[in-house]
């Protein structure tokens, strides 16, 4: 391929480092809590200097706003990867849960913060401000997706709306308390969540 200029190459490391810093500010919150968590700390789990990480993120918080908002985009940018091969809005409501396993099982702390923050009383009004624009643009991607499979008369005609509000709840849901050892038993819950939003779990007595 033709060679990086210099200005992309700069780019790609800021990038990069930027990457690094958010990682590392994710672990620090995650063994030592937001209080204990310092500039200090996260530099050292970055193997940065301070004056980087200051660089980047003039204070703690904006340093964990950001965290959280890159952890959002990139939820979504997996589920976005799994619909480009679907065109079934079935398939596509599965492949929500199956990204959301994978998402949850690599970023297990990620809920955390969000919990956190989003009860924070100097954050919180911030955080809601930074992710509702992320989750009102992909709900109403979303919202198309069940409106499609209610018009090819696969699912019931409740609300749509008020279906993505619902199946967004449990798959958070299991995000928060997925705690799990294996990948795969991540997988099978979520699969599981998927089926029982789909189909109940009282067995119909007329057949």
């Amino acid at each position: 391929g033709r060679k990086m200029s210099k200005e992309e190459r700069k780019k790609r490391e800021r990038k990069s480092r930027k990457q690094l810093i958010l990682k590392a500010a994710l672990k620090s919150f995650a063994k030592h809590g937001y209080h204990k968590s310092s500039m200090d700390l996260i530099a050292e789990e970055a193997e940065l200097g301070k004056s980087t990480i200051y660089y980047y993120f003039p204070t703690k918080d904006e340093l964990l706003l950001e965290v959280l908002k890159n952890g959002l985009e990139k939820f979504f940018e997996n589920i976005m990867e799994k619909w480009k091969e679907l065109e079934n809005p079935l398939e596509k409501i599965r492949a929500v849960s199956e990204a959301a396993a994978e998402f949850f099982y690599e970023n297990p702390n990620y809920f955390r913060l969000y919990l956190y923050l989003s009860i924070h009383p100097k954050l919180k009004q911030k955080t809601a401000e930074l992710l509702s624009p992320i989750v009102e643009s992909k709900s109403k991607m979303f919202i198309r997706v069940f409106r499609e499979a209610q018009k090819e008369g696969l699912i019931k005609k409740t609300s749509p709306k008020e279906l993505v509000r619902i199946f967004g709840a449990l798959i958070m849901g299991a995000g928060i308390f997925g705690h799990v050892r294996r990948k795969s038993d991540l997988a099978k819950r979520m699969s599981l969540l998927t089926e029982i939003f789909f189909e109940g779990i009282l067995l119909d007595k007329k057949r």
